[in-house]
């Protein structure tokens, strides 16, 4: 995780432009854990207390943003968590992402 987190900061503000916010989710136990800013992960105590500060987890999801919607803000920063049904739910997304064109399908 040392080196992820790493690349993660510079990548957040060093050598890039996703310098609005970023976040970390991860798994301890079944229970989440969520770290995330509204400031440039190059930039974070955040993210050097976690890299002096080694976990495991089964399941760890990062994201580091480039605001094209929104202010730079914490409610804005993913990855977001959720509760669905008694369980917490992690996910991230790209809005910017390009999506296929609908189709038309043959019923043969």
């Amino acid at each position: 995780m040392r080196v992820s987190l790493e690349e993660l900061s510079r990548h957040g503000g060093l050598a890039g432009p996703h310098k609005d916010g970023w976040g970390v989710a991860y798994y301890v136990d079944g229970d989440v854990r969520l770290i995330k800013e509204a400031e440039p992960a190059s930039d974070s105590a955040c993210v050097r207390f976690l890299q002096d500060h080694p976990f495991s987890s089964t399941l760890v999801l990062s994201h580091i943003r480039r605001a094209t919607q929104g202010p730079s803000a914490l409610r804005n920063c993913q990855p977001f968590v959720r509760e669905l049904r008694g369980a917490m739910h992690v996910f991230a997304h790209n809005p910017g992402a390009s999506r296929p064109r609908p189709r038309k399908l043959s019923l043969r």
